[in-house]
C-alpha cells in the first residue's frame, strides 16, 4: 500500500514538472522571432522601395550603396548578394554584361569580387578618360566584321563597347537611341538575325 502512494506521488510530480517545462516554454520568445522582427525580405524588382539601376555611370555607386543597405537589412549571404544585385539591373544589355563577367559565373559566387570587377569595367570612363564618337565607330566597324559565333566574343564586345559608349552618352556626346544604335551596327549581321529569330 505504502509502495502504491509512493509511485502515485512520484507520478504526480513527473506530471506536475512537465506542466511547469510547458507552461515555461509557452512564455518563452521563440528563438526565431527576433530574426524573424528585423529581417526585412529583398524588395520586388518593380517596387517602388527597390533599388534601381538604369545604366547611367554617374549613378552606379548610389545604387550599389542603396543595393548593399537592402542586402544587410535582409540579411544576404555574399553569394546571394552577387545573384540579387543583377535583377535590379534595368537595361537587359547591362544585366547581361554583368552576368557575362567571369566573376559573376564563379562557383560559389561572391558579390566583393563582382562589385570590383563592375567597377574595373566602369574605371576608364569614372577615371575621367575621353572618348570620341571616331572611336567608337571604329570599334563598332571592327566587330561588325568579326565572327559571333562564340558567345564569348559578343561579351568580349560588350566590355569594350560599353564604358566608351557610356562616357560618350554621359558627355551628352550620343543619344541613348544612338548608343542602341551603334552598339547593334557592331554585331554581325548573321549575329542580329540569330537575335532576332
Amino acid at each position: 500500500m505504502q509502495d502504491t502512494q509512493i509511485s502515485i506521488s512520484d507520478e504526480i510530480e513527473k506530471e506536475l514538472e512537465v506542466e511547469d517545462i510547458t507552461r515555461e516554454d509557452m512564455t518563452k520568445e521563440p528563438k526565431s522571432s527576433k530574426t524573424m522582427a528585423t529581417l526585412k525580405p529583398m524588395p520586388e524588382r518593380d517596387s517602388h522601395r527597390a533599388p534601381c539601376y538604369q545604366g547611367k555611370l554617374k549613378e552606379l555607386m548610389v545604387f550599389l550603396e542603396e543595393f548593399e543597405r537592402h542586402a544587410a537589412a535582409a540579411e544576404l549571404t555574399n553569394g546571394e548578394k552577387a545573384e540579387w544585385v543583377v535583377r535590379y539591373v534595368k537595361p537587359k544589355e547591362v544585366a547581361s554584361f554583368w552576368q557575362s563577367l567571369p566573376e559573376y559565373k564563379s562557383n560559389p559566387k561572391d558579390y566583393a569580387k563582382l562589385k570590383v570587377a563592375i567597377l574595373e569595367q566602369y574605371a576608364e570612363a569614372k577615371t575621367g578618360k575621353r572618348y570620341t564618337r571616331k572611336e567608337l565607330s571604329e570599334l563598332t566597324a571592327k566587330y561588325a566584321h568579326k565572327s559571333m559565333k562564340m558567345e564569348s566574343r559578343l561579351n568580349e564586345y560588350n566590355q569594350k563597347f560599353r564604358p566608351m559608349g557610356i562616357w560618350l552618352e554621359e558627355k551628352g556626346i550620343i543619344s541613348s537611341a544612338d548608343l542602341d544604335g551603334y552598339f547593334w551596327y557592331g554585331i554581325p549581321a548573321k549575329t542580329q538575325k540569330r537575335i532576332l529569330n
